[in-house]
């Protein structure tokens, strides 16, 4: 893909830790809301092999390669949801990640708007106590929509139903929307006209699925494809963040995707690599669920491809 914005020529913090100047909770505070970064992902694995809820939750921190967290299940609240403990670092693990469950273990998948590759980390540990490996580079070649995408989020599921997981990957494309192809830091940018209009187009967020014809911690992949929306490429606004799961519970996989904007999409499967028209995740009445931040990147709640509920976190940052 040819990448030409200021991402390219961005570096990676290299400099002192300043982790133990940041804001945090008063000492008093006993339990309160897990604090993100900015643009957080999160999943939900069993850590350790003991059957709890523990959170992966990783950010965009540090030009788009933040650091990865852990916060362990301690007990369960009233309500049936995870009380969640201090948060751990995830050593040598960065950017955006999912877990991939491949027996008794999972393996972590990340994609960071740094590179042009996924990465792979295969847990080289034990059910009881992970430990991640070097990363294996995936390189992807796909029909692409655009052509000048990001990679913006990653997950393994079946989505032909032939048993083995495929890579499915959401995008975020840029191209259409900028004034004239000039951003907001080059010369002679100009967003709006004489009369306030604005003179970009829209963000542009797809999905892809590539076969696995090897294994889950050694990955052989093929040509990607577009997942169809309809007739139609799936598409959101931007920053496709896929959550897949039977979450009506009537037997049938659907996906819910995150985007920019602080909406969510459903859309129940047809087919392999299709699924209809998306709609927006609505309320008892049927209006549009408008949540209280922007770019959503959701996980199915049980940590599995069978979870019933949605939670999600972002643009959090720690107040």
């Amino acid at each position: 893909m040819s990448v030409t914005r200021w991402e390219d020529d961005a570096s990676v913090w290299t400099g002192p830790s300043y982790v133990d100047q940041r804001i945090a909770y008063h000492p008093d505070v006993g339990s309160a809301p897990v604090a993100g970064r900015i643009i957080t992902c999160v999943d939900v694995v069993d850590w350790d092999g003991d059957g709890g809820r523990d959170l992966l939750l990783s950010s965009w921190d540090t030009c788009y390669e933040g650091r990865v967290f852990l916060y362990p299940q301690i007990g369960t609240k009233s309500d049936g949801t995870p009380l969640l403990g201090r948060e751990r670092i995830v050593e040598g693990v960065r950017g955006y990640v999912t877990a991939v469950r491949d027996g008794d273990r999972f393996h972590l998948l990340s994609v960071s708007r740094m590179r042009r590759q996924i990465y792979l980390f295969p847990n080289i540990g034990t059910a009881r106590e992970p430990r991640f490996g070097d990363p294996v580079a995936l390189d992807l070649e796909a029909d692409w929509v655009k052509g000048n995408e990001y990679f913006h989020m990653a997950r393994f599921h079946d989505i032909d139903g032939d048993g083995v997981p495929e890579l499915v990957v959401g995008t975020d494309s840029w191209d259409d929307y900028w004034p004239n192809g000039l951003e907001w830091n080059d010369v002679g940018y100009r967003a709006y006209d004489a009369a306030g209009r604005w003179l970009g187009g829209p963000l542009r967020g797809f999905l892809y699925a590539f076969k696995n014809t090897g294994t889950l911690s050694a990955p052989e992949l093929g040509r990607g494809r577009p997942v169809l929306g309809g007739e139609t490429p799936l598409e959101v606004y931007g920053q496709c963040a896929p959550a897949f799961g039977d979450f009506s519970g009537g037997g049938r996989d659907a996906v819910v995707c995150g985007e920019f904007w602080n909406i969510l999409h459903f859309a129940r499967q047809t087919g392999p690599f299709a699924f209809e028209q998306p709609r927006l995740v609505g309320d008892a009445a049927g209006a549009p669920v408008l949540l209280d931040q922007c770019i959503h990147l959701p996980a199915p709640s049980t940590g599995t491809a069978t979870g019933g509920l949605i939670f999600w976190l972002a643009l959090r940052t720690a107040m």
